[in-house]
């Protein structure tokens, strides 16, 4: 009986495949680092929510108010482009975020109060209109 041995086993081990191997070790490095990085950015985001939720507690049971709302969509975009470039001073951004978001419910609250009584009901009984009625879109604009 003949022995068939596989033929990576009988083929020469020369410098290619040692090169190679290399090669893919030093992209395993690579990756394993790329990977710590993204778990560190994960657990920055972990206790960010945490500490709007009581420790992970549900959000069925929270309901945010203007302040925390205007907060997150300020501070959301902000440290996705910076996680995007690799820069994440949360502490900075949460700072400025806050300064943000009192100037915006001011800003808010300045155009509500400028605002006329008809220009709040039209906004709020906008959904009524049938947009496929063009007698009724046309009372609208005169």
């Amino acid at each position: 009986m003949t022995s068939t041995a596989p033929s990576f086993m009988t083929a020469p081990t020369g410098d290619p495949v040692i090169a190679e191997l290399k090669k893919i070790t030093a992209q395993l490095v690579k990756q394993n680092q790329t990977q710590e990085k993204l778990l560190k950015s994960v657990q920055n985001l972990e206790y960010l929510v945490n500490g709007y939720t009581s420790g992970g507690a549900s959000f069925n049971g929270y309901l945010p108010d203007s302040f925390l709302t205007a907060y997150i969509s300020i501070l959301g975009p902000a440290l996705s482009q910076k996680m995007a470039v690799g820069e994440s001073d949360l502490e900075e951004m949460m700072k400025g975020a806050t300064i943000l978001a009192k100037r915006l419910l001011e800003e808010l609250a300045a155009y509500r109060s400028e605002q006329e009584g008809t220009d709040v009901l039209r906004e709020a009984l906008s959904f009524l209109k049938d947009p496929w009625n063009q007698q009724e879109a046309d009372n609208g604009q005169n």
